[in-house]
């Protein structure tokens, strides 16, 4: 993640996209659960479905997994 960071400021493009993020954040939250045997419950999503954000998806699921993992 680290090397990631660093490229984007070197001037490496970050692949942008609308992502839904609802959805997005609610599927993150299945992976990661399954992934790291958390409970699912421990977590709450609440986004309006119209709610969109302009990201490189595998670096909002890169951030998303550190924070919740230092959590966990």
């Amino acid at each position: 993640m680290v090397n990631d960071v660093l490229g984007l400021n070197r001037g490496q493009a970050a692949h942008r996209e609308t992502i839904a993020i609802g959805e997005f954040v609610r599927k993150f939250v299945a992976e990661f659960s399954e992934t790291e045997n958390a409970d699912f419950r421990v977590f709450t999503v609440r986004a309006d479905a119209a709610l969109t954000v302009m990201f490189d998806r595998t670096h909002l699921n890169q951030i998303l997994w550190n924070l919740c993992g230092n959590a966990l």
